[in-house]
This record gives structure tokens, sequence and C-alpha cells, in this order.
């Protein structure tokens, strides 16, 4: 396009040189409706289609220009056969209202899609095929184009260069040193949660130079060249960590690439005790000093506020102090950033809580998303022009000097439709892509400025779908890895160690370290030996499963619990409400017992007594705040007395059956017992939420009734059958 452009304005004799004009259209970001236009079932009322309408424009007109329609997205069965009266020598569009559009001879139709699996022959033998690989080109001309167009432009306060040539050199040889070798080991033996490419890695690698070799950072133009040669060397391999080393979230595999980068360039001096993710890089150029630190350095101390809700509180790792600021780097550059990560390792909470710092610090505004698998792109793009200011005619954005981040959670839960498109996702291809987006209405672009994508999403998997390239080519990827067992530790050791120091007694403050250390082992044992299978699918652990025993003990008062035993007690009522409550038969669940048991006899034989008929047979453990029904404060308390609790929920049903005309009729066996305990103890939970499993008739609905009732909840019914069908507007 630019070179036949050139060279018309350059008065080349040849004919077929021309000025050209393209315009982008994603057909799978809108429907066929507004596509091609379609007619209203009801009022029998035509609405122009944004391709029928650029077509009907370009035929139009009778100049010599050029004029390039172009479909940038995947092809499919529908869309596309509507189009194959247009690349044939009919060269006419047909509309569904019986309107013929004849393209002149300067318009030409281009697909720009990533594979064909879905074209049909009719298409494929219309068009020219051109196939282009990556091998093609390479990342090497990317990095001499981005050089020039970056560093070789940045210059010092004083107005000297900050690059020469022998800077360059040096660059480029490492570049050619470390970069083939590293994918090489990346694709051949590593594996990532969300695949990237080649380029989009370089893509990153240079986007982390652009915001290292700068002023600010401690590059200055004014130092000695050995200085400056030192420092880029140790800029470099910072950013390859992050950069090339980054996307990877197993343990295994950043020692791999830990072990691969002290190799290439064992002049850069390495911490001996940490890994090369676990340090940043100091620089302190008035003392002309350069080495690198863990960021256990900067890491903050916790302090526990009593009283804090469970959600708010933030324990600071060295893990969530490194992300927090490879995300702060990136997002100050303008760049889109991509979080990815196993579930409950604190994705989204690092971004939100760096974002919510961010608006008066860098002056960032949010725009929260969250993706189901029924989000549609039509809600996306309201949703996001609802939240963004209208500059001027056709352009939106943020206000004055500020800058918009949209971020969006779960990005991959769209559900794929029929043909493996994602309309939400090719919506927001196009936005980062060609800058924004068309109007749904009047058809034309809307452009959108100082907007930034920060997107968050688990691998592919469970609901999840794998997203195009396409897309997520455009992201610097940062792998969240799991937590280490010692960093659990660590964290959940600052929380209930801050929560039993206000106001319990010294015994109990104690055991909380026996506490933490035996839910983690749980946990991994559980991780370990019970893996998802078809009969049991939802055996899915995750470390929000570890929160969630923490978040249970977190619900007594100091008044209740004096005790160590009954402390030890709790402790034993919240893993097995987490983990046994989702075992599903009666050998899982005797393993899980004998788990727990072989735990309080290493750990907790000196607290009580453990006897294995006693605990798990006879006299279950069980904790709830029914027996407090109509007091003004319900204790979170062990209910010791099961014929106390008989007598406060029978009192409750006849209060009800006095006062209404239909009478509840329930029998309140041990079972029922049971699982009215449990599910009460969900909702009293904050965002608790539960999942009721079982046959017809076995009393779901019913204690969900009873305890809304006595809980003074809300209740509302969504009832599905046969008869519901699933609409899905693109």
């Amino acid at each position: 396009k630019a070179a036949m452009t050139a060279l018309r304005e350059a008065a080349n004799p040849d004919p077929r040189y021309q000025i050209v004009e393209d315009y982008v259209i994603n057909p799978k970001s809108i429907n066929m409706g507004e596509l091609f236009g379609e007619v209203n079932e009801y009022t029998k009322e035509w609405t122009d289609g944004l391709a029928s309408s650029i077509m009907r424009d370009l035929a139009a007109r009778e100049d010599k220009n050029r004029k390039w329609v172009v479909f940038d997205g995947p092809v499919d069965a529908l869309w596309i056969e509507n189009m194959n009266t247009v690349l044939d020598d009919n060269m006419m569009l047909c509309l569904a209202n019986g309107q013929r559009i004849k393209l002149r001879a300067e318009m030409r139709m281009l697909f720009e899609v990533q594979d064909l699996s879905q074209a049909s022959p009719a298409t494929v033998s219309r068009c020219g095929m051109v196939y282009l690989t990556t091998d093609d080109l390479g990342w090497r001309p990317y990095v001499l184009s981005w050089y020039d167009r970056t560093l070789a432009t940045k210059h010092a306060s004083t107005g000297e260069p900050l690059m020469d040539e022998e800077l360059k050199a040096l660059l480029i040889d490492m570049f050619d040193l470390a970069v083939p070798d590293a994918l090489n080991l990346l694709r051949e033996q590593m594996q990532e949660p969300v695949t990237t490419t080649d380029l989009q890695l370089i893509q990153t690698l240079t986007n982390f130079l652009d915001a290292f070799i700068t002023e600010s950072f401690g590059f200055r133009a004014k130092d000695k060249i050995e200085t400056k040669k030192k420092f880029l060397n140790y800029i470099f391999t910072f950013a390859f960590t992050w950069a090339i080393g980054g996307s990877v979230i197993d343990i295994k595999y950043k020692e791999m690439f830990d072990k691969y980068l002290r190799n290439k360039f064992n002049h850069v001096v390495y911490p001996n005790t940490e890994s090369i993710h676990s340090v940043f890089l100091d620089i302190s150029p008035n003392e002309g000093k350069i080495l690198f630190r863990t960021w256990k350095d900067r890491t903050p101390e916790f302090n526990y506020v009593s009283g804090m809700p469970y959600f708010d509180i933030i324990v600071p790792t060295p893990d969530t102090i490194a992300y927090t600021q490879i995300v702060t780097w990136l997002l100050e550059i303008n760049k889109p950033v991509f979080v990815t990560g196993r579930t409950g390792v604190g994705k989204s909470i690092v971004v939100q809580n760096l974002l919510r710092g961010s608006k008066e610090s860098r002056r960032m505004d949010t725009i929260p998303l969250m993706f189901s698998a029924q989000t549609s792109s039509i809600v996306t793009q309201m949703t996001i022009e609802g939240k963004l200011q209208k500059l001027k005619k056709d352009v939106f954005g943020a206000i004055g000097d500020r800058r918009n981040v949209i971020f969006i959670d779960d990005v991959n839960m769209p559900a794929k439709e029929q043909y493996g498109a994602q309309p939400p996702i090719e919506l927001l291809r196009q936005l980062i892509d060609k800058g924004g987006f068309y109007d749904r209405k009047k058809l034309n672009f809307i452009y959108v400025q100082s907007t930034n994508l920060c997107i968050c999403a688990a691998p592919p998997g469970g609901g999840r779908s794998d997203m195009t390239r396409r897309f997520t080519r455009h992201f610097n990827m940062v792998a969240f890895a799991s937590q280490s067992s010692e960093t659990l530790k660590m964290i959940f050791r600052s929380i209930l160690g801050g929560f039993v120091n206000s106001g319990f007694t010294d015994g109990i403050r104690k055991l909380s370290d026996q506490i933490v250390v035996s839910t983690i082992e749980v946990y991994e044992t559980i991780l370990k030996e019970k893996k998802p299978i078809p009969s049991k699918f939802h055996y899915t652990f995750n470390l929000r499963d570890v929160s969630k025993v923490f978040q249970g003990i977190l619900m007594v008062k100091a008044v209740k619990i004096r005790e160590p035993e009954q402390m030890a007690r709790l402790w034993i009522h919240e893993v097995t409400r987490v983990f046994y409550d989702r075992l599903i038969n009666q050998e899982d669940r005797e393993w899980f017992n004998k788990m727990i048991e072989e735990i309080l006899n290493r750990s907790f034989r000196g607290v009580m007594k453990v006897n294995y008929e006693e605990l798990f047979e006879k006299n279950k453990i069980y904790f709830g705040d029914l027996l407090g029904l109509d007091d003004d404060e319900r204790f979170y308390v062990e209910i010791t007395d099961k014929g106390k609790l008989l007598k406060v929920l029978d009192d409750k049903q006849d209060d009800y059956n006095s006062e209404n005309a239909s009478p509840l009729k329930l029998v309140f066996f041990d079972d029922a017992i049971e699982h009215i305990l449990r599910i009460s103890r969900v909702l009293r939970q904050p965002r608790g939420n539960a999942m009721l499993i079982g046959v017809g008739g076995s009393g779901k609905q019913v204690y969900i009734y009873f305890l809304a009732l006595e809980s003074l909840i809300r209740l509302f019914y969504i009832e599905f059958d046969q008869a519901i069908e699933l609409s899905v507007e693109i």
C-alpha cells in the first residue's frame, strides 16, 4: 500500500501504481446482520450493514484510487458465502433486501486470516493465496527496526544521544548470542501456560529495554563507555529474564532457564543463593553501583489489622512485589499486559491493587470488565464506550494527561461460536490492532486514544478457551508461578499469627504455627493423591481452598475459644469442610480421615487426645452459629449439644408454620442437620458460594429455603428446563 501510494505521489508513469485506500473490517467482531445488513422481521425495515455500506460508498466513487476492503478476521462458511458473487466475474454484492451493488474495477477484496480450516472450496478457488510463515522474516529485522525507531532517537537531558554505534553493536551481539538458543530451549523442552510466539517474546524484551535504557532508570550518556557497557549487560540479562523466561510457571522450567542464562552471561554476577527470577537490578549511578539484589529487600512487613475483612487482607511476598513491579514498568510505557497463571495464585488481586494505587500516582483510570461464557461482543463494546470520554467527533479516550487501562478478568471465558471464533476477543483484537472499532449504528470508525489493555486469565481448560494467537501476540506475557510451600507458610503465618495475637491465650498463639504447617501439608497431600478423573471431575484443589480454611478459622471470636484443644478442633472442622466435603465415596473419606489422624498424632498430641472412632464417627466436630439465631451477635462456636441444636431448629420451624399457610414438615435427622450446618457455614461467609450435588429428593432445595428464612436472606429461584434455550448474541 505504502509503496504504490509513494510511487503515484512521485508521478510514476506506470498506471498500475495509484494511491491506495484500505478499509479494514473484522467480520467476526459483529454479527451477520451488522456485517451485510438485515431486514427487521417485525417492522420489515432495512438496516444497512458495515461491509455493504463501505462497498456502496466506494462503488459510487469515480476516481482512480485503488480501494482495498480488508476482511481481517476468521473465515467461516456463513459470512464468506455472501462474498462468492463479489469474488467471481460478476463482482456484485447481493444483499438480503434485493439490492445489487456492482463493484468497480479499482476495488479489491483482501482476506487476512490465521487459517482456512472453516473455509469452503468455493471461497478458496476464488482467491489467490499468499502463505506467510514466521521463519521467512524471523525476529532480527524487527530488532533492528525497533532500535532505529526508539533507542537511536533517545537523548539525554543535555541533548547528547544515549546510544552510539559501539553500544548498538554490543546490544545486537547480545541478541544474537542469547535469543536463538533460548527460543529453541523454550519451544523444545518447556511448556507455557498460554502459548506465545517468538516475535511476541522479542517484542516484550525490546519493551523492557525501552523502559530501562533511560536516564530515570540510571543510564547516563556522560558515563564512561565501560560503565555503559556494564549497564547494558546487566540490563539485557534482567530484561531477558522476564521477557523470554517470564512466560513459564513451573519451577523446573525456571531452573533450566536460570542455568541457561548464567552460562550465556557468566560475566554478569548473580547472588549464588538466589534464582534469576528472585532478584532485581539495583542501580546507583552516582556511586557507580550496578548489582542484583533480592526482591525480599523490597518486601514491606505485614501488619495485621484486627477486624479487617478477610478478602482485603494482602500479605506482600517477594513474588507479589516482583510481579507488581514488572507489570508497572510495562503499563508506564503504555504496553498491553497479559497476566496468566494457575487458579488461586493471586493474579487478579495483584493487578487490581496495582491499578487502584495508580489512580493518582500514575494518573491511570481503570475500566474493569469481567468476562463469562455468555459475554457478547456488543455488550463489551457498549461497556467500553460508556466508560470512555468523548474528546471530539469519532475520538474517545481519557481527559487531559490521564490514561485509561481496560482491565479484563477471565478474558478467555467467552464461549466459542459454531466455527471456533470468539466475537468479544475479535473486538478487542480490533481495538488493540487498529486503535478502535466501528460504531454499531452510524457505521463510522471510533478511534480510542490514551487507552491500554491489561488482561488476566488462567490457562485454557475447564471452560476456558484457547484464544487466537492473533490476539495474544499483542501482549507482554507475565506468568505468575504458583507459590512455594515456604511462601504459603509465610503468608498464612502472617495472617493467623496476627489474628491470634489479638486477644487469644498464649496456648492458642503457640498452636498457630502447627495449624499453618498442617494445613499446607493437607493441601499438598490431597493435591498429589486425589487427581480429577471423569467420575471425580470436581477434585480440583487450588490455593483458594487453603485460604478458605483460614477464612473459616478467622470467623471465631477470642471470647469463645480459650483453650488450645478448642482451636485444634476448629482446625479439624475447617479442613474437613473445605476438603472432606468434596470427596464423593467412603474410600476417599476414610483416606482423608486417616491422614488427619496421622497429622494430629504427629503435631497436636500434646493438645488433644486423638481417637479415630471418637473424632470421625461417634462425635463428629461441627461449628456453626445456629444456636444463637435470636441473639444480636451470632457467634461461630462448636456445637457439642446436638439436642439443643435440634430444639432450636424445631422451634424455628414451628414459628414459621404458625405464620404461613404452607407449613414446612422437615425431619431433622443426623444427615439433615449436618447438611444444614455445612450450608450455613458457607452462607455466613463473604463471597460464600455453594454447589449442592445430589440425586432428586435429597433435600437440596428445602435446606436452602429453611436457612434463608432463618438468616433473613432474600431467596431467588432460577429454574431451567428443556424448553429454555440460551441464545448467544454477538
